[in-house]
């Protein structure tokens, strides 16, 4: 009779403790849960889209600074040109530049391509390099912007993914416009972002600068 009686109570205990199971967790549906997350999840072509000609694109061609005036005030040390630039939380200065030049030689061996310049108005002695695609790398153009701010994201991932969204288009476009090969003592205009890292260097290089462009367009 006890045996019974203790089967009895085990079997309400745990008729018991089900019932309260049943009440702390909740059935996911795992399309309703996929759904969720899919909305969730940072569109960074939606993203670079809606700045791309409404805000990028005139930030360049209407609110840069004149190359040779930037390479100017580099020339004489970096602070000079402090007014110019967007200075990163790790110290890197990125200048929204554009310029006119002729182009002096084309290097198409790797990847990043890159056009030499003999940049129109400036007579000092900094190289100054296009990188013409179509790999483009580096954060130079997103943190150039000067709107697109990291406080506007989640995290760092999506930070992240707008600047390789920006450099993969930047890159094929710019790349596939001309035959650079043939571009050799052409005149082209051009708009677009380069950076100077002062962190972790051994010696800040102030000799080169290599731009990122954002557009670049055959004659002046």
């Amino acid at each position: 009779m006890k045996k019974k009686i203790k089967w009895i109570v085990w079997l309400v205990l745990i008729a018991a403790f089900l019932v309260w199971g049943s009440k702390q967790f909740t059935v996911v549906n795992t399309q309703e849960q996929t759904a969720v997350l899919e909305s969730e999840k940072f569109d960074r072509v939606a993203y670079v889209d809606a700045i791309w000609e409404s805000k990028l694109l005139p930030a360049v061609r209407e609110d840069s600074k004149e190359l040779p005036i930037v390479l100017d005030a580099i020339a004489k040390d970096l602070e000079s040109s402090a007014e110019f630039a967007k200075i990163s939380v790790s110290g890197a200065y990125n200048y929204r530049v554009r310029g006119v030049g002729t182009v002096e030689a084309v290097d198409l061996s790797k990847k990043d391509g890159k056009a030499t310049i003999r940049l129109d108005g400036y007579n000092g002695n900094i190289q100054v390099f296009l990188n013409i695609g179509p790999k483009i790398s580096g954060e130079s153009i997103r943190d150039g912007a000067g709107f697109i701010e990291f406080g506007n994201f989640k995290d760092q991932t999506e930070y992240g993914q707008v600047s390789k969204e920006i450099n993969k288009r930047v890159g094929t476009e710019i790349f596939e416009k001309f035959d650079w090969a043939n571009m050799i003592g052409k005149k082209i205009s051009f708009g677009g972002m380069f950076t100077i890292l002062t962190t972790n260097q051994t010696k800040i290089n102030l000799d080169t600068v290599t731009i990122s462009p954002v557009y670049v367009e055959e004659g002046d």
